[in-house]
């Protein structure tokens, strides 16, 4: 089976809670880069959808 593609973002912390509403899953823990953190996070899309 051929899956679909993926779309991947990183996070800020308070916004976690909308993209899981959204349907994306948290893939590593809080990471920080020059003093900015975030979440990494992806979301895997349907075949159909593109």
């Amino acid at each position: 089976m051929e899956e679909g593609q993926v779309v991947r973002l990183n996070a800020t912390l308070s916004s976690v809670p909308f993209y899981e509403a959204l349907g994306f899953s948290v893939k590593d823990q809080v990471q920080e880069i020059y003093g900015i953190s975030f979440v990494p996070m992806e979301k895997k899309l349907k075949k159909d959808l593109y």
